[in-house]
């Protein structure tokens, strides 16, 4: 049966909540254990060989402390095969840098957000240009691990699991605007406050 999309200001809900990830180390997790803690960045990244999602970990890394600071648990969550995280992750220079990495080769959490997939979205006009934009940047592509045609995004979830934000990237190289995620945890903290005054 198909799980309904999320709703910015609503629940995660159940369904979603209840799928599972797994971690470079082969632990099974579902998803209500990410926002179990802390409020919940997962930026859903496309096959590990992507350039794009190299310069986007980039642009997440560079936000780390804010998150820190707000107490948002950073996540990536990718599409690729188990034994291909923990190069990855290396690769990315994300070991011990605070953020988790897991995968859903099933593809189950990407539909589940409504993230779009296609071969156009990957191979496009749009897309070769994201493509030079990051390669201009100075990011190299890598070998194909994952679902080619599945496109990024990105979920923001409090801890108590009312969605903040969802974003959906069209194609290949269309970044997850942090600093508007960032200014989302900011505006919900606020309303936190005020309903506690």
């Amino acid at each position: 049966m198909p799980v309904s999309s999320p709703v910015v200001g609503e629940p995660l809900g159940s369904a979603i909540e209840s799928l599972e990830v797994v971690d470079a180390d082969g632990h099974v997790r579902s998803l209500s254990t990410v926002f179990a803690r802390s409020d919940a960045l997962v930026l859903c990244v496309r096959q590990l060989g992507c350039v794009a999602c190299s310069e986007q970990v980039a642009l997440l890394r560079a936000r780390l402390d804010e998150l820190v600071r707000l107490d948002v648990a950073p996540w990536i969550l990718a599409c690729a095969p188990v034994v291909d995280l923990a190069p990855w992750i290396t690769r990315q220079g994300l070991d011990d840098s605070g953020i988790r990495v897991c995968t859903d080769p099933t593809l189950a959490v990407h539909r589940a957000l409504g993230l779009h997939r296609g071969f156009w979205r990957a191979w496009g006009l749009r897309a070769a240009i994201g493509f030079a934009s990051a390669f201009s940047h100075g990011f190299l592509p890598g070998r194909f691990r994952g679902d080619v045609s599945q496109q990024a995004g990105a979920l923001l979830v409090t801890r108590d699991g009312m969605v903040r934000a969802l974003v959906r990237s069209e194609h290949l190289g269309d970044h997850v605007p942090l600093v508007a995620l960032i200014e989302a945890t900011l505006r919900a903290r606020v309303s936190e406050a005020d309903f506690h005054v």
